[in-house]
């Protein structure tokens, strides 16, 4: 029987060599997380192939900033050392770190976010691209799935979205989002707009408006994707944003 390390690096593998992820590290998750984050990425990478470029990197998320740490300080390494060819070279990486640990503080992982999709512009970032899964949350799969459990109990998500599966679906539909401008459809913003907070709660989660995302949509729209793929009967906020889903992008690309 495989240990979990040995798990671990098999899902890191099968994400790299299988799903075509450029860069997969689990460090630090529990393997069954892991592996459960494979088969939904797989799931839908075959569904919506567009989403593969938005996907370059998948794994646990402090992993993923100790990588990018590491290269965002060499670039400002090196553009200090051009800029200053005859400054001392302790002190270039002095200003490198300090500059670093100051960029760093822009993609910090919030204690209790279970996994986030981050969408980097600069192209030397963009292999950073996809989505992480907190270790705080994800180093048990038993704990991450009972306070899903309890989330859902609450309220807080929507039904049927106390698995690991739901975490991943969520991500994904803030893909989806973004690439068919979901956000900006008067049938998406009217779900949201006609409703007050404890009529949303009820009818998708408390986390469709209590959440920080700048964009009120957002979030809204994530949920119900995630209810849509995961409760068996989607209730009508769900439903429809799922119709919408797949009517967008059948229309933008002509399947579904």
């Amino acid at each position: 029987k495989p240990t979990p390390a040995k798990r671990l690096m098999e899902a890191g593998r099968y994400a790299m060599e299988v799903l075509g992820i450029t860069l997969a590290d689990y460090t630090g998750l529990d393997a069954a997380v892991a592996e459960a984050w494979n088969t939904g990425l797989e799931d839908n990478l075959e569904r919506f192939p567009e989403l593969r470029e938005r996907n370059r990197y998948t794994g646990e998320a402090h992993r993923r900033n100790e990588l990018l740490e590491a290269e965002i300080e060499e670039q400002f390494y090196q553009e200090y050392k051009k800029a200053y060819p005859k400054a001392d070279d302790s002190e270039l990486h002095n200003w490198a770190e300090a500059r670093t640990k100051k960029w760093m503080e822009r993609v910090k992982i919030p204690e209790n976010m279970v996994a986030l999709n981050w969408q980097p512009e600069q192209e030397i970032l963009k292999k950073y691209a996809g989505i992480a899964v907190n270790k705080e949350i994800g180093k048990s799969a038993s704990e991450m799935i009972k306070q899903l459990q309890e989330d859902v109990a609450a309220k807080f998500h929507p039904v049927g979205c106390d698995t690991i599966r739901y975490a991943i679906d969520h991500e994904l539909g803030h893909q989806l989002d973004e690439l068919l401008g979901l956000r900006d459809l008067p049938e998406i913003q009217e779900l949201f707009d006609s409703r007050t907070k404890k009529e949303l709660t009820e009818a998708l989660s408390q986390y469709a408006w209590d959440n920080n995302n700048q964009n009120c949509y957002a979030e809204m729209i994530a949920e119900a994707w995630a209810e849509y793929c995961n409760n068996p009967t989607p209730r009508e906020i769900a439903q429809k944003v799922g119709n919408v889903v797949e009517r967008e992008y059948a229309k933008r690309f002509g399947k579904g």
